[in-house]
């Protein structure tokens, strides 16, 4: 269970997906969905099996058993079709489960890229929860898998780095790691080799460094393929906000991106987080350090996910609430679950219910009935 509660943690905090202000809000009245305002004033009528939230204008609405799109006048502009789908991206583009293959479509309901037998392409989080938001591209490339090779295409379904890999991971900062004839190695967005194939491990090109793994001890490199913290380390996390977790031996601690030690190896159990606040465990309870390596918030939780913007969901007696940076609460601890969100999420997803969800403001205002 605590592996889980982690692997959550580190999802989250891996997640990165554009979303807007929206000012439709899902609203749920029984066992029907529509929307409203932020003041709970119906706009579109609540006559939808599930809704989920508007992105590009656009919202995926379930209706007879099939998901469509509506626009903000409630109108359906992609018509029902669909077993599953997802909200719109930055690009314009959404994840959908068309029969038994996924798609990805544009605004118009038009499919760009089609899994099948032989090619397959990586929404990473499909697989772990029923979430809203499916980040596909990052920096405009999206890993694909062809006749068990990976590559990368565009956001118009055209083939930029041809499929060779076998193994490939998302961009950032205009690097990606890739595996190859059973090493790892960084290319840049024209497929150009930046760092030989030499490493067993390689992942997450984040805050200048890139984290590796060589003979079961990880450190960091430079852009350049220069080693700029030793591979010393028996596991090792991306950075994040100058922060890393690092473990030697039985327990965990952290760096900075100097390789100074901020967190001593004293804890079993280290998170990932955002806003330099960080989860521990201590005596069987989840915290949170600060930037400096010293306690934030006191271990009293059951479990925690990492601080996505301004806030955390926190578990205790088997519920779910949200805090603050500060340790503040902010959500009451009452739900039975509370989804995935990235960090300028307006709208959170929560199981008020057993088997019954809707959404909450980050604030903890409730939009159902």
């Amino acid at each position: 269970m605590q592996k889980i509660k982690f692997l959550i943690a580190t999802l989250w905090a891996l997640w990165a997906t554009c979303l807007h202000a929206q000012e439709l809000i899902p609203y749920r009245k029984g066992n029907k969905w529509g929307f409203c305002d932020k003041n709970k004033k119906i706009v579109i009528a609540c006559q939808y099996e599930e809704a989920k939230p508007f992105v590009q204008g656009l919202a995926p609405v379930k209706k007879n058993g099939q998901w469509g799109y509506i626009d903000s006048q409630g109108e359906m502009h992609i018509v029902e079709r669909f077993k599953e789908a997802y909200c719109f991206t930055d690009e314009g583009l959404a994840l959908a489960k068309d029969n038994n293959d996924w798609v990805i479509i544009d605004t118009q309901g038009q499919i760009v890229l089609s899994e099948s037998k032989n090619y397959k392409f990586k929404p990473p989080l499909t697989r772990f929860f029923d979430d809203d938001y499916i980040n596909l591209f990052e920096e405009g490339l999206m890993p694909i898998r062809y006749q068990k090779k990976w590559g990368y295409v565009n956001p118009k379904g055209e083939t930029i780095i041809e499929p060779q890999f076998e193994k490939a991971k998302s961009f950032h900062d205009s690097l990606a790691t890739v595996k190859k004839n059973g090493k790892w190695g960084v290319i840049d967005k024209t497929g150009k080799l930046i760092i030989p194939f030499q490493y067993d491990f390689a992942c997450c090109y984040r805050e200048g460094l890139i984290r590796v793994g060589l003979n079961k001890k990880y450190g960091f490199l430079d852009k350049n393929g220069l080693e700029a913290i030793a591979l010393q380390y028996d596991d090792a996390s991306c950075f994040a906000d100058n922060f890393a977790r690092v473990k030697k031996g039985k327990f965990y601690g952290a760096i900075d991106r100097t390789g100074k030690q901020i967190v001593p190896f004293q804890y079993k159990e280290l998170g990932l987080g955002t806003n330099q606040v960080y989860p521990f465990k201590s005596n069987g309870k989840y915290g949170f350090l600060g930037s400096d390596g010293k306690e934030k918030v006191a271990p009293k939780y059951d479990g925690v996910t990492s601080f996505l913007g301004d806030r955390c969901a926190v578990w205790l007696n088997g519920k779910w609430g949200m805090i603050d940076t500060e340790g503040k609460e902010i959500v009451p601890l009452k739900y039975n679950f509370i989804y995935p969100f990235a960090e300028k999420t307006p709208y959170i997803k929560v199981e008020y219910t057993k088997g019954k969800y809707a959404y909450i403001d980050r604030n903890g205002t409730e939009y159902w009935e």
